[in-house]
């Protein structure tokens, strides 16, 4: 590709290398979410937009006051009326599409998901929900909002940043030492709590404002005083940042701390030189970045329907959303941004406020009527209805005694009864206490567990696997703890070791393929299926077992397979569809994930008589392990068993008085 630097730097009208530099942002955030290869870091797509939107707005606002015209209220105006618009149109469309398609619980989310999204707090609800990497998120269909609602709240901030100290000392040298105090102690803030508290920092502003705040020095620190020559080389080598950035990156680096730099730098120096290039001038670069906003908008709901429709890994499928995205987003743009912008450039601001509040208030009313009435649940058919339901068919009072922070066990006791038996471990654990209290009547459950920590001593969890866990969660000083409050019941009552091992050994499994990423480690961290490593981890395990039969039963359940795809969503939309429920996946898979598991509760059977609990006959066959029976989900998710699924193991459970010493059976 030919790039030559130019002699002529561009005008001070239209930035065309902004808007080419919207097109690679755009194009960055699509590929990534759709998969592509070599956009695994396509996130930062993101962080290049908010560079952009710092240094045009930072140059709106100054311009203003320095002319002494500017007006806070124009200002919002000029904002509400570029963003409001499309925003709307997407959640509408959304709205209505729903009515027909989404159950009633995620038709109530999307819902609520809209009314956030309209008043720009959405990037709170889904801090306080979920990360952005996880694969749920992967659900909702507004997520990509999240942004927005950050720049809504700068723009409602910045005005007052920089008007406050201009009164106090006009000068431009007045804004720069108040924005690079603000910048460094935002970046501060990033680099230190993203670690700690990486879901909050990847969503709020404190954490994100450096970003933007970027993009303002920019525009308060033109680069007129360097050669044509220097100027072309700093652009290239802000290009090569960003394009390292996106290529380099991915989902498992702290975001956005000190990383974020790479983009937010190399976007800096691209709008900061102001130079022409073939990567940002292209017709097709400008075709895009004229259609970003829309592009963007649109991308998501795309994908989440592949998502749904389970064809998030076709390549068909996906190459087909790509093309969707780009046509809805090049329809929104002609036929939405185009038109309301003509049409408001005619309006008075009162009658632009009020068509603008309007139109957000009613689809903000359809939607909170939509929420409050539960998403209308007889609008679709009772099978779907009844297999959506099943999301939320578990057992509420277990799920609460599952901790996440500290060290201290929370034992919780399920019955009143002089026999008691242990159950230890992770969220399997608490997903199985019904199927416990039925099959043992005549016992006392005592639920002891610990969110993604089962007993294994020494296992610690990596930087990975926490970062979206409380600041302090704390798998390994649990585990000491818990060795002690065991310890304290007397040698007569049994325990119950139950885990989801696999993620350990090889990370999550609910995208394709596996990222084979292991989330545990004890002296040393391992790559995924490492000989050593998957020796350490099944010694340990074993270990485990056989220090806690010295003293007592001890009991190892066969573990639960894990479905990869959220049970109940996926057969509510097959349903939905007209296609069978049946949701399934190959027993080689579920052993090709747990045969260690096997091994080492097979070798403590061998070396210190543990008792192994196998019911895994009640979910596999010889060939397939089923998400469904009876046309039901047996899991609340991708990998918990339902109320109704841990019933399968009532019989199992059973099997356990009868390995008790006779003077403690019931």
């Amino acid at each position: 590709m030919d790039i030559k630097p130019q002699l002529k730097p561009l005008s001070d009208g239209f930035r065309t290398d902004i808007n080419g530099l919207r097109a690679w942002a755009v194009m960055a955030v699509v590929l990534y979410h759709f998969g592509v290869p070599g956009f695994q870091g396509g996130f930062v797509g993101v962080d290049i937009f908010f560079v952009i939107s710092g240094f045009l707005m930072t140059g709106i606002i100054v311009k203003g006051i320095s002319r002494a015209s500017f007006s806070f209220i124009g200002f919002y105006l000029a904002r509400a009326k570029r963003i409001i618009p499309a925003l709307l149109a997407v959640c509408i469309t959304l709205l209505m599409l729903g009515w027909f398609f989404l159950p009633s619980t995620d038709y109530k989310t999307l819902a609520s998901h809209s009314v956030y999204s309209l008043f720009f707090l959405s990037n709170i609800e889904y801090w306080l929900s979920a990360g952005y990497f996880d694969a749920e998120s992967h659900e909702k269909w507004l997520l990509h909002t999240w942004s927005l609602s950050v720049e809504w709240q700068f723009y409602m901030l910045l005005p007052l940043i920089l008007w406050a100290p201009w009164k106090l000392r006009p000068g431009k040298r007045t804004l720069i030492a108040v924005l690079t105090l603000l910048a460094l102690m935002s970046f501060a803030a990033s680099a230190y709590y993203s670690s700690i508290y990486p879901t909050a920092s990847f969503y709020l502003l404190h954490t994100r404002a450096w970003e933007l705040i970027a993009g303002g020095l920019i525009w308060l620190m033109p680069a007129a005083q360097l050669s044509q020559r220097i100027r072309y080389s700093l652009t290239l080598l802000g290009l090569a940042l960003i394009g390292a950035a996106i290529a380099g990156l991915d989902k498992n680096v702290v975001w956005p701390g000190a990383w974020a730099a790479l983009p937010v730098i190399g976007t800096s120096l691209v709008i900061w030189c102001q130079q022409r290039t073939a990567l940002t001038h292209h017709r097709i670069a400008q075709w895009l970045g004229d259609r970003s906003y829309s592009l963007y908008l649109w991308h998501w709901p795309v994908f989440v329907t592949l998502v749904l429709l389970e064809q998030r890994y076709e390549p068909v499928a996906l190459a087909a959303g790509i093309v969707m995205s780009i046509l809805l987003g090049a329809l929104s743009y002609r036929w939405i941004e185009q038109p309301t912008r003509v049409s408001f450039s005619r309006f008075t601001a009162t009658r632009a406020w009020v068509s603008l509040i309007s139109a957000a208030s009613l689809a903000s009313g359809a939607a909170i009527v939509v929420w409050k009435l539960n998403g209308f649940p007889e609008r679709m058919p009772q099978a779907v209805e009844f297999t959506a339901n099943e999301q939320n068919n578990k057992n509420s009072a277990s799920e609460a005694c599952n901790i996440k922070t500290g060290t201290k066990p929370n034992i919780c006791e399920h019955g009143d009864h002089h026999n008691k038996i242990m159950i230890v471990g992770d969220s399997h654990a608490q997903a199985l206490i019904s199927s416990l209290t039925t099959a043992l009547p005549n016992y006392s459950i005592l639920q002891i567990g610990y969110g993604g920590c089962p007993l294994i001593e020494g296992l610690k969890r990596t930087a990975d696997a926490t970062k979206t866990l409380p600041a302090k969660y704390d798998c390994t000083g649990y585990n000491l703890e818990l060795k002690r409050a065991i310890h304290q019941y007397s040698p007569e009552v049994p325990v119950i070791l139950v885990g989801r091992y696999a993620i350990h050994a090889f990370g999550l499994n609910e995208s394709n393929p596996a990222p084979q990423k292991p989330q545990a480690y004890f002296d040393k961290i391992y790559d995924a299926g490492t000989p050593e490593f998957m020796a350490e981890l099944s010694a340990a395990l074993t270990k485990t077992a056989c220090n806690l039969a010295k003293e007592r039963t001890v009991f190892m359940l066969r573990p639960i397979p894990e479905m990869g795809i959220n049970v109940p969503r996926a057969a509510s939309v097959r349903i939905a569809f007209g296609l069978s429920p049946e949701i399934s996946i190959p027993k080689e898979s579920y052993m090709a994930r747990n045969a260690w598991v096997w091994k080492a509760q097979d070798t403590a059977r061998d070396q210190c008589g543990i008792v192994i609990l196998d019911g895994t006959d009640a979910f596999c066959d010889d060939t397939r392990c089923y998400g469904t029976k009876n046309a039901r989900p047996i899991y609340f998710d991708d990998d918990h068993l339902s109320e109704y699924g841990n019933k399968l193991l009532v019989p199992t459970f059973k099997q356990i008085p009868s390995h008790l010493p006779a003077l403690r059976h019931p």
